[in-house]
C-alpha cells in the first residue's frame, strides 16, 4: 500500500519567542509529499534572542541528536501515532526522546541562527489522516516550543 504525505505550510503557527531562555525555534520542511516509508525531514532553525552571546551544544553533522528537542506528533483526535522500533525503545522507555549531556561547543551570537535536521518517520508510523508536528526544547516553565507544521498523509 502506497501512501503519500502533503505538508500545508501555510498553516503553521508562530514559534514560541521565549525571552527567559534566550532563543526561538522554527521549524519547516522542503517536502510537499512523500511515500510511506520515506524519510520526514524536518528543517529547524534556532534562533539567539538573548541579547548577548550563549554558549551551547551544537553537532557538526547538520542532524539534531535525539536528545536536543521533546518531538510531539500527534493526530487529529490528539493523540500521539504509534512508534517505530526506535520510537518504542526511546519515546516510550522515557516518555521523551532524551540523550547524554554536552558542556557547550559553540559561542552563538545575538540574532546567529543555527540549522540542523530532524527524520520524524524515525519515531512514528504515519497512516492516512492529518498530524501535527512541534519541537520543544527545555523542560517545564523553561521550555521554547517551535512552530506547529500541520502534514496531511493520504492514501
Amino acid at each position: 500500500m502506497l501512501t503519500a504525505i502533503s505538508v500545508n505550510a501555510g498553516q503553521s503557527s508562530p514559534p514560541n519567542q521565549n525571552a527567559d531562555l534566550g532563543f526561538s525555534i522554527a521549524i519547516s520542511t522542503s517536502q510537499q509529499t512523500v511515500k510511506i516509508g520515506s524519510d520526514i525531514v524536518v528543517e529547524i532553525g534556532l534562533t539567539n534572542r538573548s541579547g548577548k552571546t550563549i554558549k551551547m551544544y551544537w553537532t557538526d553533522n547538520g542532524l539534531a541528536r535525539d536528545g536536543d528537542y521533546t518531538i510531539m506528533v500527534l493526530d487529529e483526535t490528539g493523540k500521539m501515532p504509534p512508534r517505530t522500533w526506535a520510537g518504542r525503545n526511546v519515546i516510550d522507555q522515557l516518555g521523551v526522546i532524551a540523550g547524554s549531556f554536552h558542556l557547550p561547543n559553540r559561542d552563538v551570537k545575538d540574532g546567529e541562527t543555527l540549522k540542523h535536521k530532524l527524520e520524524i518517520a524515525r519515531f512514528f508510523v504515519l497512516q492516512p489522516g492529518k498530524y501535527t508536528i512541534q519541537l520543544q526544547r527545555g523542560e517545564g516553565e523553561k521550555a521554547v516550543k517551535s512552530n506547529t507544521i500541520i502534514i496531511t498523509v493520504t492514501p
